[in-house]
């Protein structure tokens, strides 16, 4: 079964669009795409900012940061990405 992640631009000039991830999430964070709509200013890293246009990003941001310098990279990033618990 897959499950649908909408990534919806708050006002970062992102589109709206539909992101695919398997039950697992593992699709979104391996895709490097995802990483690459997210970051809207196009610098490598994803901000605060950047990670309220995925619905829970957000929330895992602290943890994932693991360096703490309020971005995440690719890294970081597939690791705050919020997983689907859905079969």
């Amino acid at each position: 079964m897959k499950t649908f992640l909408t990534v919806v631009g708050l006002g970062l000039g992102l589109s709206s669009g539909m992101v695919m991830a398997d039950a697992q999430g593992l699709a979104v964070a391996d895709d490097p795409m995802v990483f690459k709509n997210v970051d809207a200013n196009h610098d490598g890293y994803v901000n605060r900012d950047e990670a309220q246009s995925i619905v829970g990003l957000e929330q895992g941001f602290d943890s994932a940061d693991a360096n703490k310098d309020g971005q995440l990279d690719p890294a970081e990033f597939a690791v705050a990405l919020p997983r689907s618990d859905s079969e």
